[in-house]
């Protein structure tokens, strides 16, 4: 079986091998977004950070699916409580699940979840099966890029383009070569 990649616009994907795993789930008042939270399948939800365009729609799809949402510490503290199941995570560490690996890796950017502090903001590799795949969540550019290219030598890079300040120092795709 090969991996399927679907885009839910802003950073939210779905990636399926067997198994469907959702990375930043954002549905709910996504312009964006071709399908509704309530129709989305998901086997296992990564967040990369707490803000609404990340993690808006993740409690519910949880629930829907009953798949758990892996996330930081502190957000996963904050997100229990609405009776979900949660995986904590934190830059280096790597979880199992279903034959999937996902490693958080760092990433610049905050992170609060309903005005309050959830954790380090931080990207994902996503080992599923046939392919590695980079997600930075919303992240910065950072030299760190180029050691986690050339650490988990991503075949798929996911990346925050639209910052206009990226734009503007970089150009539309010169950051990406530190993940070779």
């Amino acid at each position: 079986m090969k991996t399927e990649i679907t885009w839910h616009g802003h950073a939210g994907f779905s990636i399926t091998n067997g198994i469907s795993i959702l990375v930043d789930p954002f549905f709910s008042g996504n312009p964006q977004a071709k399908a509704d939270a309530e129709d989305v399948k998901a086997d296992l939800i990564l967040v990369t950070h707490g803000h609404f365009d990340h993690a808006g729609d993740a409690v519910k799809i949880a629930k829907k699916n009953q798949s758990p949402i892996v996330c930081s510490f502190e957000l996963s503290e904050i997100i229990k409580k609405e009776q979900v199941e949660t995986i904590d995570i934190n830059p280096g560490g790597t979880i199992e699940y279903k034959g999937v690996r996902a490693t958080a890796v760092p990433a610049i950017h905050s992170s609060s979840y309903n005005g309050l502090y959830a954790g380090e903001a931080m990207g994902y590799i996503i080992n599923n099966k046939d392919v590695k795949i980079y997600h930075g969540g919303d992240t910065t550019f950072f030299k760190d890029m180029e050691l986690i290219g050339s650490v988990y030598h991503p075949d798929i890079a996911m990346v925050p383009i639209g910052g206009i300040i990226l734009w503007m120092l970089m150009g539309q795709w010169k950051h990406l070569s530190f993940l070779r």
